[in-house]
């Protein structure tokens, strides 16, 4: 995946990662895998909370609300969270300590009370569909300034087979296609191309639809979800007076994504990141699906 600048003919390759992970987490996980995280030249966070172009935090007020309400409606407090800057907060009990066992992360005894004492860029709650669907039927109700960012997750789910449902919460100024919009500004970029599988990717692919890029949809495990992605698509498109047969959309196979990966690798090992070529060919399939579909790459035309 390539980009090429607009004030230059010289062919310029980037991977920069639009991820719902914090940049610190991204990296320990690449860590390891053994794989250095020089692979991506930028590594956007928490959809796009956090990085060097923004760094958006929510309302503590709107914070104290939404927790308590996702209390009332059933939520549990191990369900609870929440990323100030590069650091993940977590309440202490069996199932979230196992969860981040091997993860940077810090410990709350009270992790409600104690979530007005920082500045929480990102606030995740997951629960059953349910819980999850009526919070943010409450939340859009009562007008608060965040943006939603909706998909699944296997986090203290004792049948790994199966996920629970998921929300992120980040401030209204921030998203996953926000901040793309904003590096495609301030990269002055010329082409582009952006690639993902899960809800949270869906304002990433509608600024690509926006800014005529090339977009990559990885088909989820769950194709309900790819179905949902493609039907949001498809209305917003000609919400804006665009083509659907006109948007330039790829499908493709989770397994296809190694190629790509292979790909990543050989031009880490020519910047110099060490001969890791074939470590990667073999680790590539057991990679998570974060890292592998979870990516703003970008891709050289012409």
């Amino acid at each position: 995946a390539v980009i090429r600048t607009k004030n230059t003919l010289q062919k310029q390759m980037m991977f920069i990662a639009n991820t719902g992970r914090t940049p610190k987490d991204l990296k320990g996980m690449l860590e390891r895998l053994n794989i250095p995280s020089q692979i991506f030249d930028e590594i956007l966070g928490n959809n796009g909370a956090t990085s060097k172009y923004m760094k958006m935090s929510i309302s503590k007020d709107n914070v104290s609300d939404i927790l308590h309400k996702f209390i009332e409606l059933g939520g549990e407090e191990g369900d609870v969270r929440y990323v100030a800057e590069d650091d993940i907060y977590i309440h202490r009990d069996e199932a979230s300590t196992t969860y981040y066992s091997n993860k940077p992360h810090i410990e709350l005894d009270d992790i409600i009370q104690k979530a007005n004492s920082v500045n929480i860029n990102k606030l995740t709650l997951t629960g059953s569909k349910e819980v999850i669907d009526k919070l943010i039927e409450y939340i859009e109700k009562c007008g608060y300034k965040c943006n939603i960012h909706v998909g699944n997750t296997k986090f203290r789910t004792r049948d790994k087979s199966k996920s629970r449902r998921r929300v992120d919460i980040t401030s209204n100024e921030c998203s996953k296609g926000i901040i793309t919009k904003k590096v495609l500004r301030d990269l002055n970029l010329e082409s582009f191309m952006v690639m993902g599988n899960d809800e949270n990717d869906i304002t990433m692919f509608k600024a690509a639809i926006e800014k005529k890029g090339y977009i990559v949809l990885v088909k989820h495990e769950e194709i309900e979800i790819t179905k949902k992605i493609v039907k949001e698509l498809k209305a917003y498109t000609t919400s804006i007076g665009k083509d659907w047969n006109e948007v330039k959309i790829t499908f493709i196979e989770e397994n296809e994504m190694n190629n790509f990966l292979e790909f990543m690798a050989s031009r880490a090992k020519m910047k110099g990141q060490g001969n890791f070529l074939e470590n990667l060919k073999v680790t590539s399939k057991k990679l998570p699906t974060a890292i592998r579909t979870s990516t703003m790459a970008t891709k050289l035309i012409g």
